[in-house]
C-alpha cells in the first residue's frame, strides 16, 4: 500500500485536537430591520393608550395654557386689541339700548322711528324688517303646531286671566324698582364705562392718525389720477 496522506488541518479537527481556533463567521453589519425589531418591540395596547392620553394632554396644555393664550393675544398687536375692544363695547351698547335705553319701559322692545338717537332708530328699523318674516314663519308653522296647542289653549287662557293682575302688579313694582335702583346704577355704569373708554378711544384715534391715515392718504393720492380720468 502506498504512503499515508497527512491529516488535513480542518478547523473542526484542529479545534478538537487543540490546534488553532475555528474562523468566526464574517458579519457585514446589522440589518436595520432586525435592529429595529429587536431594539423597539411592538408596544402593547395599554402602552399605546397611555401614549395617546399623554399626547392629548400635552396638546391641550400647549394650545390652551394661560401663557400661550396671553402670548397669542399679545402677538396680535394694537390693531387686534382695538378691534376686540370695539366689538365688545358695541355689543354691550346694543344690548343696553335694546333692553333699557331705547325702550319706553324696560324689556318692552317698543322703539320709535323718530328717536333722536341713531341706535334706537336702527333698532326700530331692524324690528320693522323682521316682523313680516316672523309673521310669515308663524303662518307656515301654525298648521303643524295648532293640533298640539288647541287642547292647551283653554288652560293657558285661564292661567293668563288669573295671572294678569299679578303680572300688572309686578310690572308696576318692577318699573318703580328700576327707576329707584336700576336707573342710578345704569347711569353710574355708563359714567364708569365712559371714563374707562375715553383714554382708549383717544389712543385709538392717535394710533389711527399715526399708522392708518397715512396709508389711506397715500392710496387716495395714488388712485386720484385714475378717478379724474
Amino acid at each position: 500500500m502506498g504512503p499515508k496522506r497527512p491529516a488535513s488541518n480542518s478547523p473542526r479537527v484542529s479545534a478538537v485536537a487543540g490546534g488553532p481556533r475555528p474562523t468566526p463567521p464574517i458579519r457585514f453589519g446589522d440589518d436595520p430591520t432586525m435592529a429595529a425589531s429587536t431594539n423597539n418591540p411592538v408596544p402593547s395596547s395599554r402602552a399605546l393608550a397611555k401614549a395617546r392620553a399623554k399626547a392629548l394632554r400635552d396638546r391641550k396644555q400647549g394650545c390652551c395654557s394661560p401663557r400661550r393664550s396671553s402670548a397669542g393675544r399679545g402677538g396680535g398687536g394694537f390693531l387686534a386689541t382695538l378691534i376686540n375692544f370695539t366689538f365688545k363695547i358695541g355689543i354691550f351698547y346694543v344690548i343696553i339700548g335694546a333692553l333699557w335705553h331705547c325702550s319706553s319701559k324696560p324689556f318692552s322692545f317698543e322703539y320709535s322711528a323718530n328717536d333722536p338717537r341713531a341706535l334706537c332708530r336702527n333698532l326700530y328699523t331692524v324690528k320693522a324688517e323682521l316682523t313680516p318674516h316672523l309673521h310669515d314663519l308663524h303662518a307656515q308653522l301654525s298648521p303643524h303646531v295648532e293640533p298640539y296647542i288647541a287642547p292647551l289653549r283653554p288652560y293657558a287662557q285661564q292661567a293668563y286671566k288669573r295671572g294678569k293682575p299679578i303680572y300688572n302688579d309686578l310690572t308696576k313694582r318692577g318699573a318703580l324698582a328700576w327707576k329707584r335702583y336700576g336707573e342710578p346704577k345704569r347711569q353710574q355704569a355708563e359714567k364708569a364705562a365712559r371714563k374707562w373708554a375715553d383714554p382708549h378711544i383717544k389712543r385709538a384715534r392717535k394710533e389711527w392718525k399715526k399708522q392708518v391715515q397715512p396709508h389711506i392718504d397715500h392710496a387716495h393720492k395714488t388712485t386720484k389720477p385714475y378717478q379724474d380720468t
